[in-house]
């Protein structure tokens, strides 16, 4: 976190990046590669605003082409002003909020929403009379594991899709060029997930020494606070790399998502 190439805070010190002292240097960017996404705090609705509209099977947005053609031209129109952008954008999304089948690869899709209290994206995709059947048929084929465990029987009647941030980045990334289009972003869908985490110039998160004579130094909190970080994205990947449990590195992985969104 201290690295010259990242500036400098003291005056005696030289950039390693540019070879310019403190008056003349103003700092350089780096960044932490993450082990795995996270969501990003700041677009966590968008995100899960996009992931309502596109199939979570093909990642195609859910309109019948028709409607899909429609809604590009009123994007597309020359002369569209920013209200009737913004209703059409409206009525892309509710209309694919109701979706309950791929018109495209015809997978079924539910509800997506937030978990209360947490940083979490499911998808219901049992949810509805129509998948009575399906989800019967599907919860069939725990009948062993529940006749081994019957604490499993509870969360069978609670079956959801986790749509955690590798399986959201998976489905955004695939999303194609003209079916982004229809998300309102200004960029790729994907772009919406953290998977590097920006490191700001030494100078403006300084060190402090303790004394005259350079013996400590206190840290900025945005020093500590990226250090942390650095740490537990160690710990994943050291998880990894080395076949860690998965309980434990879902743990370490929601550690890092806290850590990222602060």
């Amino acid at each position: 976190m201290l690295d010259p190439r990242l500036g400098v805070s003291t005056k005696p010190a030289t950039c390693a990046t540019c070879g310019h002292a403190l008056a003349t240097c103003a700092g350089h960017f780096g960044y932490i590669r993450l082990q795995l996404p996270v969501f990003h705090l700041g677009f966590f609705r968008a995100t899960l605003a996009a992931l309502q509209c596109v199939c979570k099977t093909c990642s195609r947005v859910l309109l019948p082409p028709e409607e899909r053609a429609r809604a590009l031209r009123a994007l597309r129109a020359p002369r569209a002003e920013r209200a009737a952008r913004a209703a059409a954008l409206k009525r892309v999304a509710e209309r694919c909020r109701r979706a309950r089948t791929c018109p495209h690869c015809g997978a079924a899709n539910g509800p997506v929403k937030k978990v209360p209290g947490s940083l979490k994206i499911v998808h219901d995709v049992w949810a509805g009379k129509h998948m009575t059947a399906p989800l019967a048929a599907y919860t069939a084929e725990f009948e062993g594991a529940v006749g081994a465990n019957e604490g499993l029987a509870p969360h069978l009647r609670r079956l959801a899709d986790d749509l955690h941030p590798l399986r959201a980045l998976a489905l955004l990334s695939a999303v194609p060029d003209a079916d982004a289009e229809l998300l309102g972003l200004a960029g790729r869908p994907e772009h919406l997930i953290l998977t590097h985490l920006p490191v700001p110039p030494v100078c403006i998160r300084p060190s402090v020494e303790l004394d005259a004579g350079g013996a400590g130094t206190t840290e900025d909190d945005v020093t500590m606070k990226l250090m942390v970080i650095i740490d537990v994205n160690d710990i994943v990947r050291k998880g990894l790399a080395e076949g860690a449990a998965v309980p434990a590195l879902m743990e370490h992985w929601d550690f890092l998502q806290v850590q990222a969104a602060m």
